[in-house]
């Protein structure tokens, strides 16, 4: 799904009105009376979601207690992340909130996607799970040897045990048989008093993303938990707000031995870059999709943000896809054309984005996180690069550096 930026006015020709100087009679009358400081308001070239804002605060700020002092009933609280709240305000509320001293910035809420395109395959029918010696998935066969031609064999020692991966989506099929009883709920911030299963009626995202990650047959870290945190609708969308919620809650819950993957993408946000920065900082690593809009994945969050880890796009012949966005941000490419994984209900079904390229490199996380534990984020993610395939990748797109994703012999 492209997104179309929207163009702002011009300033006005000031240089053309006549300058006036006020008589000594209007000069204010107490010279020591400043004009009370305003906090940014920073909006963003996507669909804005109407009168809601993400207010970032100081750190030491009590979001609670300042948002009931301003008179705002929050629908999201960030203390983890970063510090702040996110509500619907009105003309005169937000006016309030930028002259509050503690607020450092005030973010226009904007909608976000999944990151993936068409299914490209017909799906299979549900059956039993059974373990493989080989593998169906030219992406496992490919991501674990550095060079052609491929064995249709996955070989690694590491399963991921013990580590738990976040699955930031649509939610996951927590009944597959290929997940054997590892995926489990986290947080729903999409149905109030739901569970964070995956939608009967949208696509499936979550439990595709879910199944590269750690099903039995079809992912790279099986014996990884997956933990459901539901932000996108059965539309495949969400809102900054909502996302910043989620990364928050892992913040908030998760072990530093965790991983994240949010297969999500949007218009660059300070809101998104912050909270994956403090996600990071706690010791979990967020990897992320690129994006699919054949563009600079530094344009867009949270594939811009410095802390996270950005996976591009290729296909079966190891060239970069047409769709997968690229750049300096892009720190590593996986397997993301026609990936055959779990289907939501049963079976399998195939899809292509780099929606599921980041979950090759979150389930190499999780294989590195297993056998070291207290490595932190900025660890894992230099292991990742350090490790991953130079120079294999063709139709390379501008400056993206050539690295595909490798299990580095786990």
């Amino acid at each position: 799904m492209r997104m179309a930026r929207l163009a702002l006015p011009t300033a006005l020709l000031l240089s053309l009105l006549p300058l006036a100087i006020p008589p000594a009679a209007s000069a204010d009358p107490d010279p020591d009376r400043t004009t009370p400081r305003l906090a940014p308001l920073r909006t963003t070239w996507g669909v804005p979601v109407p009168d809601h804002y993400i207010v970032t605060l100081r750190k030491g700020s009590a979001p609670r207690i300042l948002s009931t002092k301003l008179g705002v009933n929050p629908d999201y609280v960030y203390t983890h992340a970063f510090t702040g709240f996110a509500a619907t305000l009105s003309p005169e509320q937000l006016l309030a909130v930028r002259s509050t001293p503690d607020v450092e910035a005030v973010e226009q809420d904007t909608v976000l996607y999944q990151a993936d395109g068409p299914d490209r395959a017909a799906a299979t029918p549900a059956a039993p799970a059974r373990p493989r010696a080989g593998t169906d998935s030219y992406g496992l066969d490919r991501i674990d040897q550095h060079n052609p031609p491929l064995d249709h064999q996955y070989t690694v020692s590491s399963t991921g045990a013990g580590v738990t991966v976040y699955v930031i989506d649509t939610g996951i099929d927590y009944a597959h048989p290929e997940f054997g009883g590892r995926a489990r709920a986290g947080l729903d911030l999409v149905t109030v008093g739901g569970d964070g299963s995956d939608c009967r009626t949208g696509s499936g995202h979550g439990t595709h993303v879910a199944g590269v990650i750690g099903s039995r047959s079809y992912g790279v870290a099986r014996g990884a938990t997956l933990v459901s945190v539901r932000v996108l609708n059965c539309d495949g969308r969400t809102t900054i707000a909502r996302f910043v919620a989620a990364f928050d809650y892992v913040a908030r819950t998760a072990a530093s031995s965790s991983v994240v993957n949010a297969s999500i993408v949007g218009p660059a946000s300070r809101a998104v870059d912050s909270a994956t920065a403090g996600l990071a900082a706690r010791g979990v690593l967020p990897v992320v999709a690129a994006g699919n809009e054949n563009d600079n994945a530094c344009d867009h969050s949270p594939s811009g943000a410095v802390a996270a880890l950005a996976v591009g796009a290729t296909n079966e012949s190891d060239q970069m896809t047409d769709f997968s966005s690229y750049g300096p941000c892009v720190r590593v490419l996986a397997p993301g054309s026609d990936i055959v994984s779990t289907r939501m209900g049963g079976g399998t079904t195939t899809k292509s984005g780099t929606s599921q390229a980041a979950p090759f490199a979150a389930g190499v996380a999780a294989l590195y996180k297993a056998r070291n534990p207290s490595a932190g984020s900025a660890q894992v993610a230099d292991w990742l690069i350090g490790q991953a395939t130079r120079n294999a990748v063709t139709d390379l797109k501008p400056g993206t550096a050539n690295r595909l994703l490798y299990t580095g012999g786990l």
